[in-house]
């Protein structure tokens, strides 16, 4: 809503043979700019979050904003009015698959038990074009296929609401990230429009959030905040690798522990995939090794 006004874009079902009202009660309201928060930045303060259309070109592999592309906002709420709305970052990883965190499914206060319900799944809203280009490209959440909390993930089969349709989605590498090595990782940061974190691997293996398996995370020292949950990782060659879930360690007085932010691995997330739904696997698109 860029003003007083509401701008309904409608699709005609020509099979339809009655009038239709349209109508809303209620609405959520995206700021451009974020608040600043800042709890998960390497200098206090001062972010260095970057907009894809700076980055036109990366040196090596697909160009910032083609990764972009596959890159989108996942919006929902607890429904209704003065019901609690919270938004996430994720990837598409088919024309009709979208990636984020488990953590997305319930507001913060929430139980175990109330993540990915099925008001959470119908008020949702994915829109890949929260950037600064004039293209269209939102889903609505179909069903939930696969997910895991100590993964921290859940797949989502979406469907398109009209628009412009997806011109690549992300392609899959299963290796670990190495040490050193630059990443790129595409995300919504308090909410703001798509940006850009560029940093390098801090350490290759990290244990899972939950249960503290060995080796399912891997950590780096990009700027992120909430709202970059579910941020897709991309190597150099432009190959996702992993899924942003968690920012700066702190204790239960707030205070700092370290200055790292953890991805899951692609590989163990697509691995659990194959186990609850394996059929999903050959809708993905993988480097071959």
């Amino acid at each position: 809503m860029p003003g007083p006004y509401a701008k309904f874009e409608l699709v005609a079902d020509p099979a339809a043979r009655q009038q239709v009202a349209i109508f809303f009660d209620y609405f959520i309201a995206m700021p451009k700019r974020e608040k600043g928060q800042f709890y998960s930045l390497q200098k206090d303060g001062d972010p260095t979050y970057i907009s894809l259309y700076e980055d036109p070109k990366a040196s090596v592999g697909l160009s910032t904003r083609t990764l972009g592309d596959s890159v989108g906002m996942f919006l929902t709420s607890s429904g209704g009015k003065n019901k609690p709305s919270w938004t996430c970052s994720g990837v598409m990883i088919s024309p009709t698959l979208f990636l984020t965190n488990w953590h997305c499914g319930a507001p913060n206060d929430a139980k175990d038990g109330d993540f990915w319900s099925s008001t959470v799944l119908r008020e949702a809203v994915i829109d890949l074009s929260w950037d600064e280009d004039a293209l269209s490209r939102d889903y609505v959440v179909a069903g939930l296929l696969a997910n895991d909390r100590d993964l921290d993930y859940a797949l989502l089969r979406v469907a398109p609401i009209g628009g412009s349709p997806l011109r690549r989605a992300a392609t899959i590498d299963r290796r670990d990230a190495s040490t050193g090595e630059a990443i790129r990782l595409i995300h919504h940061p308090l909410s703001a429009q798509k940006r850009l974190s560029v940093c390098t691997v801090f350490g290759s293996t990290y244990p899972s959030w939950i249960e503290q398996k060995p080796g399912v995370d891997f950590t780096y020292r990009c700027d992120t905040e909430p709202g970059s949950s579910g941020g897709p990782i991309f190597d150099g060659a432009g190959r996702l690798i992993g899924l942003h879930h968690r920012g700066f360690l702190y204790d239960d007085k707030c205070n700092r522990q370290d200055k790292l932010s953890k991805a899951v691995k692609i590989r163990d997330i697509v691995s659990d995939i194959g186990t609850k739904n394996a059929d999903v696997l050959k809708e993905l698109s993988f480097v071959a090794h």
